[in-house]
């Protein structure tokens, strides 16, 4: 793809240098995948907790409605890829390709169970994860905005980014999930989200997500975020290899 394509800079992909006159700063990374072939799907969610705890949630969802969840965290330091020990990601080259490590243990349960009740602990078993997703379309989305003359009006809009930024892609993602002792080879259409800046979540009480890879290569997506008190965000796009 053209890199003219892209709506965001090379910075904007990369991690950010928290600024110290920030309380609400904060920073996360979304990543879903589905490989048609075997049925099985991976996703994961990175947020920053009260400016110095990562939290990564990891989970594998597979065909017989069973899924291998895992929710770590780890201090922030500052330089340092979101990192919890267990579970990383960070970008290879930005706006182009991201990379998503887990190293660990996950609880199996099934859908109906995580939909009745918070996650009791309980048994575990080894699951590994190493994925690397490529951007299919270009980086869309906006970049950082911290100057009050560059500001639109949804930018004051703290529970979806605030004045910082928010990058949407749709991806090819390969690599290996193994659970189980089997190793399986993944070719799967993805997406990825990557946010970053001043956020408060506590008027945020509901969000739809949605995208789609089509055999054509067309590819859409969309995000809606409801907010209490504040207007309706959404954003999304549709790409057919050329606009």
């Amino acid at each position: 793809m053209s890199l003219s394509s892209h709506q965001v800079a090379v910075h904007d992909d990369e991690f950010h240098k928290m600024p110290d006159n920030s309380p609400l700063w904060s920073e996360s990374a979304q990543f879903t995948c589905y490989d048609a072939k075997t049925g099985i799907a991976a996703y994961s969610h990175w947020g920053l907790l009260g400016r110095e705890i990562w939290e990564a949630i990891v989970a594998v969802y597979l065909p017989n409605g069973e899924i291998i969840v895992s929710r770590t965290f780890a201090p922030r330091v500052e330089g340092e890829p979101m990192r919890t020990g267990e579970a990383e990601i960070s970008p290879i080259v930005p706006r182009e390709s991201w990379r998503l490590r887990y190293d660990g243990v996950g609880r199996r349960v099934l859908m109906g169970e995580l939909g009745e009740m918070p996650l009791m602990d309980g048994p575990t078993e080894r699951l590994k994860l190493d994925l690397v997703a490529t951007g299919t379309t270009p980086t869309f989305g906006k970049g950082m905005r911290l100057k009050p003359e560059e500001m639109e009006a949804q930018d004051d809009n703290l529970a979806v980014s605030g004045s910082g930024l928010h990058i949407e892609q749709s991806t090819h993602v390969t690599g290996t999930v193994e659970f189980h002792g089997e190793v399986i080879q993944f070719d799967a259409v993805g997406h990825r989200d990557h946010s970053c800046g001043p956020r408060h979540n506590s008027h945020m009480w509901r969000e739809s997500w949605v995208n789609g890879t089509f055999p054509d290569g067309s590819i859409f997506h969309c995000v809606q975020v409801f907010v209490t008190g504040r207007p309706l965000y959404f954003m999304g796009y549709v790409w057919r290899g050329e606009e």
